[in-house]
């Protein structure tokens, strides 16, 4: 694990938890070595890895708000995917502090438009301050999803 990159880590998180395996020995290595990469970390591998932990329930307070920081620090280079996923991953494991919540939101309304179905649907689980935007545009998704069935 000593030559992993930010990619290896993320990966090996998100494969852990599509597998529902947790092994904390791997966990506890994959979060300190992701904790000494985590400036690195792209938007995307931040987001990947929050959501592996949390779909594995695995709460690493000291990894996720590494996330927390190095994600607020991104935000405006997050995609939809990215911000739906870390929004629900860090409030899933009652992690999601106030002014990273703030920039999501924040950050979610200037992207609303083009924000993906399932990004409205996963943002709109997290209360954000945008939450009333966010449902509008949930039930504009749906009935566009409907009317094409």
């Amino acid at each position: 694990m000593a030559q992993f990159s930010q990619q290896d880590l993320s990966t090996t998180a998100w494969s852990c938890s599509k597998m529902a395996f947790v092994h904390k020995p791997l966990m506890e290595s994959l979060a300190s070595k992701a904790r000494s990469q985590i400036s690195q970390f792209e938007p995307q591998g931040l987001s990947n890895t929050a959501r592996a932990f949390a779909h594995l329930l695995y709460g690493h307070g000291p990894l996720l708000e590494s996330i927390s920081s190095s994600s607020l620090a991104k935000i405006s280079e997050f995609d939809s995917q990215g911000l739906a996923n870390t929004a629900w991953s860090l409030d899933n494991l009652g992690l999601l502090d106030q002014p990273l919540r703030a920039a999501i939101s924040s950050e979610a309304i200037r992207k609303i438009s083009d924000l993906e179905g399932a990004s409205y649907a996963l943002l709109a689980d997290v209360a954000l301050s945008c939450q009333a935007e966010i449902e509008v545009h949930l039930r504009r998704a749906v009935s566009r999803f409907m009317a094409s069935v």
